[in-house]
Formats: structure tokens, sequence, C-alpha cells
């Protein structure tokens, strides 16, 4: 829970059952994507664990972690072509720094299969399935956190393992400092089963006793018995249910707040109050970008709001190119939000924060009304036309694992675009581009903080041009019209 602008899916994989149904932990749970840290650490000198993958998903086993150390470690076990088995150097928010092919054909089965790692001073040696992969040189924390990523498909992890101290010739010093095998559970019915049991055997033996000399009344005992087995059969099923059912996830508990409005509402407050500095009258020589769209504009997935992307765009800006004066983005996403809904706060109300540049940034959340996410990109450029405001349009991205092609509202503003000869940022495929240059996403189209960074320098890149030439001519006209205004009150 690490993420300071939240994700779908993150506070229920760590509070549901989901995750841990059948007794092991499912990284492709709830969206995928998931990543889990030891909240302590631990001088490790040898980790194991268990793990499963599905065809075409994969496993990152993170390591040599640190708080205050800028790079970690990360062995990544795969069954996907596309992003194959490797050994990988990542720095602080998911960029890969250097990145060595494992060559894992053969060695990773369909069922269970086993990794050890052995850590020392200057580096590890890692085993799939008790066969050498690996060994490789790098400096070895004492002391360490550990994690797991997965991808977007199933990724199960199992009887977790970390030992410290070294077997030697005469006896043996390791011991295990950590065991994780998330089997809280895993007896439950068999308890519960064994007190029934006791429970019948004991009305058992005092009815016998009451009854022994009364023939008539073993009909009672044998009621009893066909009672308590019933009982027995009954609590069996209900507590065989419940596992079985945690496998389902409650998607219709936030369908329902969506429907009645309160989720959407409440985040339509909370931007409100955000946006409500940006109404007073702006500067003449202030040149303001708004981004509108919903929670990848937002940020959804960043671990600090310096680290959204309209918060580093506007850190580039703002570095890069002094000469323009200030130039001010403004991040109008708000999360689980639609077109219509946007283009209608927009023309009522946050048109009056009198932007220059408007980049909507849309796609995901409209894919199943295309004809209504048309129009209201209509209606955004028509108004803006009208306003003088310069609209840019972004193809909102999407995990190349979740989307490999286009979303039809990808077509759609692309369309939008053609019409009115328009500028169009295909950020999708861009992301796709760069897919294996590091962790980017948490689910379908959220995105980590290196996934964050590669988006607002791309953004920045493409919307230079356009912002070089709106401030200069913002800074004309407004530079001719102070001078108008001197010179009149001279005369």
């Amino acid at each position: 829970m690490a993420l300071r602008k939240n994700v779908p899916g993150a506070i229920s994989f760590m509070t549901s059952l989901q995750p841990l149904v059948f007794n092991r932990l499912n990284l492709g749970a709830w969206y995928g994507f998931q990543e889990i840290v030891t909240r302590d650490k631990y001088p490790a000198t040898k980790i194991e664990f268990k793990f499963r993958i599905e065809n075409n998903s994969y496993l990152s086993f993170l390591y040599n972690m640190d708080t205050h150390n800028d790079y970690y470690k990360a062995i990544r076990l795969s069954r996907n072509s596309r992003y194959k088995s490797a050994f990988l150097t990542v720095r602080k928010g998911g960029a890969f720094v250097k990145k060595e092919i494992l060559d894992t054909d053969g060695l990773i089965g369909k069922g269970w299969n086993s990794c050890r790692i052995t850590l020392y001073g200057k580096g590890a040696d890692i085993f799939l399935n008790n066969k050498l992969l690996c060994a490789h040189k790098s400096d070895i924390l004492e002391s360490q956190k550990i994690g797991f990523r997965g991808s977007l498909g199933n990724a199960l992890v199992d009887d977790i393992l970390i030992y410290h101290g070294r077997k030697d010739g005469v006896g043996s010093k390791e011991k295990i400092i950590f065991n994780e095998s998330f089997d809280r559970r895993r007896h439950n019915i068999n308890i519960m089963m064994l007190i029934f049991l006791l429970i019948i055997s004991s009305n058992c033996v005092i009815l016998y006793l009451r009854v022994k000399r009364k023939e008539k009344q073993k009909r009672i005992v044998n009621f009893i018995l066909a009672l308590n087995g019933s009982l027995l059969c009954i609590t069996i099923i209900i507590n065989m249910y419940a596992l079985l059912y945690n496998v389902r996830y409650p998607a219709h508990l936030r369908h329902d707040l969506l429907k009645q409005g309160r989720y959407k509402k409440d985040r339509i407050k909370i931007k409100e109050r955000h946006l409500g500095k940006y109404y007073k009258k702006k500067d003449p020589f202030l040149y303001r970008i708004m981004f509108i769209g919903s929670s990848q504009t937002n940020g959804a997935g960043a671990s600090s709001e310096d680290n959204t992307l309209v918060r580093i765009t506007q850190a580039y800006f703002s570095r890069k190119v002094p000469h323009l004066g200030r130039v001010e983005c403004i991040n109008a996403g708000i999360n689980a939000i639609k077109a219509q809904d946007l283009f209608s706060l927009y023309s009522k109300k946050w048109i009056e924060m009198d932007p220059d540049m408007v980049v909507i940034n849309l796609s995901t959340n409209d894919r199943k009304n295309t004809a209504n996410f048309e129009q209201a990109l209509i209606d955004f450029v028509e108004l803006n036309k009208k306003m003088g405001i310069k609209t840019i349009l972004c193809l909102e991205a999407n995990s190349f694992e979740f989307t490999p092609g286009s979303l039809a509202t990808h077509e759609t503003m692309s369309k939008v675009a053609k019409q009115y000869d328009m500028p169009l940022i295909d950020m999708h495929n861009m992301l796709k581009s760069v897919d294996d240059t590091g962790f980017l996403w948490w689910d379908r189209c959220h995105l980590t903080d290196y996934g964050q960074a590669v988006v607002a320098k791309y953004l920045y890149n493409e919307l230079l041009p356009y912002v070089e030439k709106g401030a200069k001519e913002n800074v004309s006209v407004r530079f001719s019209g102070v001078v108008g205004g001197l010179g009149r009150s001279e005369k």
C-alpha cells in the first residue's frame, strides 16, 4: 500500500481472500501486476520458494531491496515469449537499468516449480528446479527486503523460506528466519469435522447409557445420529462453498456505487476543491495547459503527487524552456469518469480557468459506447475552436498484455482528429514500443512511477512545438495590448 495515488484492486488485494484461495498467493488477482515486499529486512543467505505461472504469464522475484538504496535486483521467470526470463537491475520506480536474458526453455513447467537463490557478499547463484540457472556477480546487502511482482495473468507463489547462516562440513549453522506458506486456513475444515465427530460420539455414549435397557427408545438414538450426521454434512458443504466462493470477485459492489452516483460525485467534489485556485484571474503572461481525462490522467498508480505524469510534464516545461515564460499544467483528471461527464464539467465550469491548450487523454472508460465518446470529443473541439483554445487529442494507453491491438475508441479519436485536422498523440503505441524497458503498469491502464515518467517525457516533446508557438503568440498579443494601453494613456 505504498501508492499515494491508489489504483483499483490495490486495497482489495490486501484485504480480501481472493489472492489466497487454495492457500497460495496469486499475484494475478484483482487486475494483475500485483507487487508485494516484506515489511522488514532480513540477513538472508538463501531464499527458496515455489511458483506456478500460467501460459503467457511471468513472475519477478525482487531482492537486494532497501529504502535507502536506489537500485534493486530482480529475476523474471517467464512463460511469455515477449517478456522472456531475465536477470534485471531495476531503479526505484521501475526502470530497467540492465537486462540479461536467461535461457529457461524447458526448465519451467506447467505445474509447480522451485527456485533457490543462494546469496553471498559479491553475488548470487540462482537455481531453478535444482538446476543452476545462472551465477551473477553483484554486491549483496547484508540485510535486505525481498518481494514478488506478477503479470496480468495468474502467477502463484507458495512456501517462501528465508535462511540465515551456512552449512559446513561439521554441522549445520543454517536456520530459517522467515517462513510463509499461506496455510492459516488449511486445516479449518478438518478441525471442524473432528469437533463434530467428538460431539456425535459424546451424544451416542450418553444416550446409549440412558436407554440401553429400553429397547423401543433406540429409535431416538438413531434419529439423533442421523441428525448429527446431517448437520456435519451441511457444515462441510457450507465451508467448501465458502472456499470456492472466495474465487469470485464482488464486482457488483463498485458498480452499485457507480450506479448510485456516489463514487463519481465524491471524485468530482475532490477535484473541484483541488482546481479552486485556478479560477482566479490568470496572469496575462502565463501559458496554461489543461489535461482532461480519467484516472490515468489523474496519475493513478503514482507513489506521490510529484510523480504523476502531469506534475512531471510541468517540471519539464519549467526546467527546459524558461524563455517561454511561465507554463502551467492543470491536472483535470477524475477517476472512473467518461467523456460526456467531463465535457459537462468543462463547458459549465472549467473553461472559466481560461486554458490556452487542452490535452484530452481518453479512451478506456468509453470503450463500450463509441457514439457518445465521438460526440463528446466533437463537443470539446467545437467549443475550444469557438473560444480560440488549442485542442490536442491523446490515445489513452493500455497495457500491451491486455490490449495488444487498439481500442475501438482509439479509432474514434483518430477519426475526429482527422476530421478537424488537429494534432493526435499516439500514447498507446509509444508505450507498446517501450513496454519491456521497465515495470510500466499496475493493471490494464494505470502506470507505475516509471510509466508516468515515460509518458510525461513523451508528452513534453510532443507538446513543445505547439506550446512554443502559442506562448509566443500570447506574449506578442498581450505585450502589444500593454504597449497600446500605455500609448493611449499618454495622449
